[in-house]
């Protein structure tokens, strides 16, 4: 993720300018296509080639490495598709649940012509399409897996009643170590370093907060949660309205949050090494 930009994480909950056609395919408006979506597919200026695998079609641009390297595309997005729906607890069927419109650009230009900004990576707010960079040099399960997860919880879970923070959490959880490290230990680096901040200010300010803290804080929490009461902690709080008074964690968020902070003095602490992030992703 670029720390200098507005990353594609940050921007889940922006909506694209995009107008849906009144005379879709049938095959498109059977199965639900979205707006951005179609007017992808739609864009004369690129030229596309469709892999369909179960759960989503793969649009490839052609030209570049991308098209070069599909077949892979397709098998890591089934293989990470799969991962997530088990951990997640969705359907595993071979038929349109859940099916997803994913696109591969070779470009951050792409990505700034094709939607208007130069993002690495996003799901688009409202309707299960995806874009992404594709280069050799760029590491692409973690990509998928955090962004994969944004679009199946909200398929699964619905419309989060708690805020952005916890939405980045559950996609850098399930992306799994970055340059090797966990998120608790990127969580324990900021606590050394002094920058770890309060959950309270954490999910009032998420946007503010620098990502390299505010991410893995995050999805060090959501861990915490997990391994206490399991997915079904998550879930809860997913869908769970808090009142402005209480702690974000509920009504024993205090306890939790204590209990969180402890977990973390046997951490050992890391730090990433942002360069190489900009260059490489996680």
């Amino acid at each position: 993720m670029d720390l200098r930009l507005r990353s594609a994480t940050r921007l889940i909950f922006s909506l694209l300018l995009v107008a849906c056609s009144e005379n879709r395919p049938p095959e498109e408006s059977a199965r639900g296509i979205g707006c951005l979506a179609e007017r992808m597919l739609s864009d004369r200026a690129a030229d596309w080639l469709t892999l369909d695998i179960p759960g989503a079609a793969i649009h490839v641009r052609r030209g570049g490495a991308a098209e070069a390297d599909r077949r892979a595309i397709a098998e890591s997005v089934s293989a990470v598709r799969h991962e997530l729906l088990t951990r997640l607890g969705g359907p595993q069927s071979t038929d349109t649940t859940l099916k997803a419109d994913l696109f591969f650009v070779n470009s951050r230009d792409d990505t700034q012509r094709l939607v208007g900004r130069p993002l690495v990576g996003f799901i688009q707010q409202g309707e299960p399409t995806g874009v992404f960079v594709y280069t050799r040099e760029y590491h692409l399960t973690p990509l998928l897996r955090h962004e994969l997860t944004h679009l199946y919880t909200f398929e699964l879970w619905g419309a989060t009643q708690t805020g952005r923070w916890m939405v980045e959490g559950m996609g850098v959880w399930a992306a799994g170590k970055c340059q090797e490290h966990s998120p608790d230990e990127l969580a324990a680096g900021a606590l050394a370093r002094g920058k770890l901040v309060p959950i309270r200010q954490l999910t009032a300010a998420f946007q503010d907060l620098a990502e390299d803290v505010a991410m893995p804080q995050a999805a060090s929490i959501i861990g915490f949660l997990i391994r206490r009461g399991g997915l079904a902690a998550v879930q809860d709080l997913w869908k769970r309205e808090t009142p402005p008074t209480e702690h974000p964690l509920g009504p024993h968020g205090t306890r939790l949050e204590e209990a969180w902070l402890d977990s973390l003095k046997g951490v050992r602490p890391a730090t990433l090494d942002v360069p190489r992030l900009l260059r490489e992703g996680c």
